[in-house]
């Protein structure tokens, strides 16, 4: 998924960041998929991103657990 939304952004004739780039900042198009200096930064990225995703869809199922198990005002009080 968040190589699809890369994919999406970044596409040199129709991406919001090269878009972005060509309008501000007076670039020309690049296609940053090809260029392999641009490759470590769009990994790093990339990585970050999905990771930061799945530790939120582990949170999220946490908080609903304890929600369902009626222990919310217990956490709360213990500042978790």
């Amino acid at each position: 998924v968040v190589v699809g939304i890369m994919v999406t952004m970044l596409n040199p004739n129709s991406g919001v960041l090269s878009l972005l780039f060509q309008k501000v900042f007076g670039m020309e198009a690049i296609d940053m998929f090809t260029e392999p200096s641009f490759f470590r930064p769009m990994y790093v990225i990339s990585g970050i991103w999905q990771g930061a995703g799945w530790g939120e869809t582990q949170v999220a199922d946490q908080i609903r657990a304890a929600e369902q198990a009626g222990v919310k005002g217990i956490l709360l009080a213990e500042g978790r």
